[in-house]
């Protein structure tokens, strides 16, 4: 796999091995310990304030991650849209996201916990009752 490097950090927060080549062009592999795999390939990059990339799994099908991060104070704010083109889990996406981001944050702060898998499933639980509301036209 020349070109290619194992992104150590990514595991962190995203739970998953990573490999990528980080040009446009560049093909990318996230492997979580459970088999699940996505590859992809970078769409833009634009350091250090966007990148995007093609996420393609088979539950999801194929979609697209965009991080866009943007000067605030002393700091920055990142906004992460997940765009889909077929079918998917999206409750599963967005609790995944929820906890993912909320580790990032916790390690950018020098903090280091256990991945919440258990929040991972009660915020799946909470987005999928959402959603069944909103198909209701309660929401």
């Amino acid at each position: 796999m020349a070109g290619y490097y194992p992104a150590d950090r990514i595991a962190d927060w995203l739970t998953a091995y990573a490999e990528f080549e980080l040009i446009e062009g560049g093909k990318l592999m996230f492997r979580w310990d459970n088999g699940d795999t996505v590859h992809g390939e970078f769409l833009q990059i634009d350091p250090p304030y966007e990148l995007a990339f093609t996420w393609k799994e088979r539950v999801s099908g194929n979609s697209v991650v965009r991080w866009e991060l943007r000067e605030e104070g002393e700091g920055c704010r990142a906004h992460l849209t997940h765009t889909f083109y077929e079918a998917a889990m999206i409750s599963g996406f967005l609790a995944g996201w929820h906890v993912h981001l909320d580790v990032l944050d916790l390690i950018l702060q020098d903090r280091r916990i256990d991945f919440p898998w258990e929040r991972v499933k009660e915020l799946r639980n909470q987005y999928e009752s959402q959603i069944r509301l909103k198909g209701e036209g309660s929401l």
